[in-house]
C-alpha cells in the first residue's frame, strides 16, 4: 500500500515507476493527470486511488480503462460520453461516486462494464438510465 495522498502532480516517469508497485495507490492529491501518466496507471496491478481528479480527458480515460482492478475517481463530476466508453473497459470496481449526471447513452455504456459501479445517490439521471442501472447487481448508489 502506498499513499501519496499529498502528491499534487505526477510526472510520466514517476507515473511509469508507480505503477510497477503493488497493491493499492492512493494518489488522491493528484487533480490532473497527463495521457502517458494515465495509460502507465492502466498498467497498475491493485487498487487504484484517484480521487482526487476533477476532469479527465478522453485519451487519459482510455489508459486508465485499461486497469485490470479497483478504480476510484470520486473526484470526478463529469465525464464525456468518449471518456466512459473507456473507463467501462477497466475489469474491477469502478468508482464514480462524484458524478453529477451521465446522459442515457453513457450509461448503456457503463453498462457493459464487467465489475462492480459505484455511484452517487444524488446522481441526476433519465427516468430509462435509472431503470437500466437498476437492472444490474453490480451498481450501487
Amino acid at each position: 500500500m502506498l499513499f501519496r495522498s499529498k502528491l499534487t502532480s505526477l510526472s510520466d516517469k514517476s507515473a511509469e515507476y508507480l505503477a510497477n508497485r503493488r497493491g493499492q495507490l492512493h494518489l488522491d492529491g493528484l487533480t490532473q493527470i497527463s495521457s502517458a501518466a494515465a495509460k502507465s496507471l492502466g498498467k497498475h496491478q491493485g487498487v487504484l486511488f484517484l480521487d482526487g481528479l476533477t476532469s479527465l480527458d478522453e485519451s487519459a480515460a482510455e489508459g486508465i480503462g485499461a486497469h485490470q482492478g479497483w478504480v476510484s475517481l470520486n473526484g470526478l463530476t463529469t465525464l464525456t460520453d468518449s471518456s466512459v466508453d473507456h473507463l467501462k473497459d477497466s475489469k474491477g470496481t469502478l468508482s464514480l461516486n462524484g458524478l453529477s449526471g451521465l446522459t442515457d447513452a453513457a450509461v448503456d455504456m457503463l453498462t457493459k462494464h464487467e465489475g462492480d459501479i459505484q455511484l452517487s445517490s444524488d446522481i441526476h439521471l433519465s427516468e430509462k438510465a435509472m431503470i437500466t442501472l437498476r437492472k444490474r447487481k453490480q451498481v450501487r448508489f
